[in-house]
């Protein structure tokens, strides 16, 4: 709900980063890590509004960043098999890149269908909004 309210009034993104945000959801993030398969979806549901600040602005790109976002989406929003999985590889990309997402992909996606499912939607998406940005576009592997 709160990223859907994040969504459509980017102001609330920004007031809830003023009171503390990024460090709620990086602490949210790792008790979602011990939640096992049952935390699935609260593990989707934090990648996606990390996703949504991150994309909005980024002074809170920075914060989260700043706050260890990037280390935790990969300890903990990579354990799982399913969309948690997606979310997280598209918050990574929204906090780090195509550069990010490639690195991620490369240690983690071998012997990990869903972190290569998840790098491959998190890329084009990262191309979609590089539209323009040669350096960011050249990251891409031809």
């Amino acid at each position: 709900a709160l990223d859907a309210m994040v969504k459509g009034e980017p102001r609330l993104g920004s007031l809830f980063m003023e009171q503390g945000g990024a460090s709620l959801l990086v602490r949210a993030l790792r008790a979602a890590g011990t939640m096992g398969p049952q935390g699935e979806d609260f593990r989707r549901a934090v990648a996606y509004l990390i996703t949504s600040l991150a994309d909005a602005n980024s002074v809170a790109a920075n914060a989260l960043r700043a706050e260890g976002a990037m280390n935790v989406l990969v300890e903990v929003g990579l354990q799982g098999t399913g969309r948690d999985v997606d979310a997280s590889m598209w918050a990574l990309g929204s906090l780090g890149g195509i550069s990010t997402v490639l690195e991620v992909m490369s240690k983690e996606g071998p012997n990990r269908p869903a972190v290569l499912r998840g790098g491959v939607l998190s890329l084009c998406e990262c191309a979609w909004n590089a539209t323009g940005d040669k350096e960011e576009l050249a990251r891409l592997p031809t």
